[in-house]
């Protein structure tokens, strides 16, 4: 696999933004096909995906797949240090920052392409509202969306999901994002929930690129305690809830596809009456497939890359050609998702 790493500049905040280019080493697989462009939740960043890109090209046989990008968001991993000095001053980068930049690469970078969406909790909002604002001469065929936050009208007033956005952020604010030395990182992380559910693979990812070690040996997250915990609380009119109102139109305009751990989470805002709320087909969201991971929570895309189930749920690919809306959105278990070699 063939890794190129880019740097752009957003032209509306001036804010710096890594991505990664991923292609095939076969010259021949890269003349065209669907490009993939991945997009990370809070706290992580975009090297966390190759485990999946990899295995998703070796899946691939029928070379459905062109190429992969991977965007980080603008104060996380290399982006969080490329602006480590405006972000010092300025306020959390927010959902709908994030959103923009997907936009804006979409619709002007990746100009042409046929893109198929892949977002992991918060940035799935952040797909939602970025589709809304078009990829220009690119075309969506497909988004993919894993464990997704979008909170779907109505909202009560005491919807219990701000109350677990505020309990979120006081947990992240009261963990380590700093450590006396490299050893002392890993081992915290390898000791902790949920870093120590991960895969190897994607725990090394997040200690090789989203730590940095300074000039005296301080580890630290690229990341820093303020951007991260700034993002976590749903308000009103917030970019969870705003994505919530779009859903439905995206869902009317494209497939979109919905992967749930098993385990649902009450320490995150995908509890079991919003994962039928947003995949509620009478009130317009009707997705092409519902997927439940078994054995995984809310960190699904995290923890289970050796396990070949999780690859080939990640694939719905197969099924943009020719999209299969349901009906009723009784979310169950469907294993048999995969790159089709008939």
């Amino acid at each position: 696999m063939i890794i190129s790493p880019h740097v752009f500049t957003h032209p509306g905040t001036g804010l710096a933004a890594a991505v990664k280019h991923y292609e095939r080493d076969d010259v021949e697989s890269r003349k065209e096909g669907l490009t993939l462009i991945f997009a990370h939740g809070i706290s992580f960043h975009k090297e966390l995906w190759e485990p999946i890109i990899e295995q998703l090209f070796a899946l691939d046989r029928k070379r459905i797949v062109r190429d992969a990008w991977c965007l980080d968001w603008q104060s996380h991993g290399e982006s969080g240090l490329l602006n480590k000095h405006v972000l010092a001053t300025r306020e959390p980068v927010s959902t709908n920052e994030y959103a923009d930049l997907l936009a804006f690469f979409s619709s002007s970078l990746a100009r042409g392409c046929h893109i198929v969406a892949v977002g992991h909790s918060a940035s799935t909002s952040a797909w939602v509202l970025a589709a809304a604002q078009g990829t220009g001469s690119s075309k969506l065929i497909s988004v993919i969306l894993i464990e997704p936050v979008v909170v779907v009208p109505p909202i009560p007033r005491n919807d219990p999901r701000f109350a677990v956005s505020r309990a979120n952020r006081q947990s992240a604010s009261s963990r380590p994002f700093t450590w006396p030395s490299v050893g002392a990182a890993v081992s915290f992380l390898t000791a902790n929930h949920p870093w120590r559910a991960w895969d190897p693979r994607v725990l090394g990812l997040y200690i090789d690129h989203g730590l940095i070690v300074s000039s005296n040996d301080i580890v630290s997250t690229r990341c820093t305690k303020q951007q991260e915990c700034g993002v976590y609380e749903i308000t009103p009119n917030c970019a969870h809830i705003t994505a919530g109102e779009e859903l439905a139109r995206l869902c009317a305009r494209v497939p979109v596809h919905v992967v749930f751990g098993e385990r649902p989470s009450n320490t995150v805002y995908v509890y079991p009456n919003a994962r039928k709320e947003i995949c509620d087909a009478q009130a317009g969201r009707c997705v092409a497939s519902i997927q439940v991971v078994p054995g995984t929570g809310h960190l699904v895309s995290l923890s289970c890359f050796s396990a070949p189930d999780l690859v080939i749920e990640h694939s719905h690919i197969v099924r943009i050609r020719e999209p299969r809306r349901v009906s009723s959105c009784n979310i169950q278990r469907r294993f048999v998702i995969g790159f089709s070699n008939d």
